[in-house]
């Protein structure tokens, strides 16, 4: 099975990484920003690398009308790329723990037909992330890892906590 591991940097990354003993014996890849720390994931693997708005403007500290105009140039910037590596590596399923890159990837599986698995942060506990609220109506699996999600979220599966 190929497998698309797509995050982005920070703690996104740490959780994927702890992911990573699930993915033994499969042809995985990873797609995420170019910074320092998502460097040494290309020891492990191949790694596809989208373009980061972030290394010119941090949209947490937007105006959320801004972050919205943000959020659109975002998806303009980085479809084209996401849509080559999505064409060129072929993946089975796409799993992602999150961060902006992850919307443009999961629209496009959907479009392709690639099956799609959400991993939703340990640290929602309540609510889901911008990102997570975003891709719940596309995916195939979203999965949360505290149970209060489910009463929230019908669509949304506990696992336990995976990470």
């Amino acid at each position: 099975m190929r497998i698309c591991l797509e995050c982005a940097d920070g703690g996104h990354l740490d959780e994927m990484l702890g992911l990573l003993d699930a993915f033994t014996g499969h042809d995985f890849f990873f797609v995420t920003f170019n910074t320092k720390m998502t460097r040494h994931a290309g020891s492990i693997t191949r790694i596809h690398y989208v373009p980061n708005f972030k290394s010119f403007i941090d949209p947490t500290r937007l105006p959320s009308v801004f972050r919205t105009v943000y959020t659109f140039g975002y998806l303009a910037w980085n479809t084209p790329k996401t849509l080559g590596i999505l064409l060129r590596e072929r993946p089975d399923v796409v799993i992602s723990t999150g961060g902006p890159v992850t919307i443009p990837i999961f629209f496009l599986s959907r479009i392709l037909g690639i099956r799609s698995i959400y991993v939703e942060s340990i640290t929602r506990v309540d609510d889901l992330s911008g990102t997570g609220r975003m891709v719940y109506p596309i995916v195939d699996i979203f999965l949360v890892q505290w149970p209060t999600l489910l009463k929230k979220y019908r669509k949304a599966e506990f696992w336990g906590r995976i990470i």
